[in-house]
C-alpha cells in the first residue's frame, strides 16, 4: 500500500561558500556599488562570470562544473578595470577520497499501465490487483491510479576543485593605463583525506615564487614534526572529522624557508581536542 521514493542528487563535497560554493544559474552577474553620499552615483562594480552551459544528455564535465565562478572583474566609478581574476578547475575522474561509484534506485512509472487500479488484500494477507471496486475477495483495498517500478541506478562521483587562479591588477595615470602586474596561484592537493590544498604556489610576473605548504592530520610527518601522544591525538582528530585543520604551515620564497608555524593540540582523557600551543620559526 505504500511506495517509497528515494531521490539521489549531486551536492557539493565542501561546505557552501567555499571553492565550489552555491550554484549560480547565471552566466554573468553585476554587483553595482552605490556611492555612500546620497548622490545615487555608483562608485564602481564587480562583475562575476559563471559557467552556465546547456547540459548534454550524458555530459562529461558540464554536469558538475555548471555554476562555477570562472572570472571576476572589479571596475572603478569611471568604468576602468582595476582587478581581474581568472579561475581554472580540474576534475578528478578517479576519485580516491570517497567511493568512486554509488549505487541506488529510482522510482518511475511503468511503461505499461492497466485498468486494475484496486490493490487488494485477501483474508490470507495476500496482495492482488483487480478492476472491480469492492471485490468480494478483498479484505482491504486501496486505489492506485498509476503503477510504478524500481530501477537500478549507478552514480559516478567526480571531484571538481580549483587548480589555478590568475590575478591581474591594473594601474593608471588618470585615464591612461600605465601598467599591470599578474600573479598565478597553483593549488596542489596531496592529502587524500581532506579537500584542502597541501601546497599553494604563487608566481609573480617577475618569476619570483612564493610557496606555502600545509600538513594536516593524516599528512603529518612525525619525523620532521614530532608530536606528543601521537596515536591519541590523531585518533581524536579523526573521530571528530578534524582532518582539515592545518597543523604545520611552512612558507618558502624561491625555495628558501622563511617562516614556519606548528600548532599543538591538547587531548583530554575524554578525547576532547583543543588548540594548546603555537610554535613559530
Amino acid at each position: 500500500f505504500t511506495c517509497e521514493r528515494t531521490t539521489i542528487s549531486a551536492t557539493s563535497r565542501t561546505a557552501l561558500g567555499t571553492i565550489k560554493g552555491s550554484h549560480v544559474g547565471y552566466s554573468r552577474v553585476e554587483e553595482i556599488i552605490e556611492a555612500n553620499d546620497g548622490s545615487g552615483q555608483t562608485s564602481g562594480k564587480t562583475v562575476y562570470f559563471f559557467k552556465n552551459k546547456k547540459l548534454s544528455q550524458f555530459g562529461l564535465k558540464d554536469d558538475v562544473e555548471n555554476g562555477l565562478l570562472t572570472q571576476k572583474e572589479i571596475y572603478d566609478a569611471d568604468g576602468k578595470i582595476l582587478d581581474k581574476a581568472v579561475y581554472t578547475y580540474s576534475t578528478d575522474e578517479g576519485e580516491t577520497r570517497r567511493r568512486e561509484t554509488f549505487f541506488g534506485f529510482r522510482v518511475v512509472a511503468k511503461p505499461l499501465q492497466d485498468n486494475k487500479i484496486f490493490l487488494c488484500t485477501n483474508t490470507s494477507g495476500q496482495f492482488f490487483w483487480t478492476e472491480e471496486s469492492g471485490n468480494l475477495d478483498c479484505d482491504d483495498q486501496m486505489v492506485v491510479n498509476t503503477k510504478f517500478e524500481r530501477r537500478f541506478t549507478e552514480h559516478k562521483q567526480r571531484w571538481v576543485y580549483q587548480s589555478e587562479m590568475t590575478n591581474t591588477r591594473y594601474f593608471y595615470n588618470g585615464s591612461t593605463l600605465t601598467g599591470e602586474v599578474s600573479t598565478t596561484t597553483d593549488y596542489v592537493y596531496g592529502d587524500t583525506t581532506t579537500n584542502q590544498p597541501t601546497e599553494t604556489i604563487i608566481t609573480n610576473s617577475d618569476g619570483k615564487e612564493y610557496k606555502t605548504t600545509t600538513h594536516f592530520v593524516n599528512s603529518f610527518d612525525d619525523t620532521e614534526y614530532p608530536v606528543v601522544n601521537t596515536d591519541m591525538f590523531v585518533r581524536s582528530m579523526q573521530l571528530k572529522g578534524m582532518t582539515s585543520f592545518p597543523l604545520v604551515q611552512a612558507q618558502y620564497i624561491d625555495g628558501n624557508l622563511v617562516y614556519k608555524t606548528k600548532l599543538d593540540y591538547h587531548v583530554t582523557s575524554s578525547l576532547l581536542t583543543l588548540p594548546h600551543k603555537l610554535y613559530e620559526q
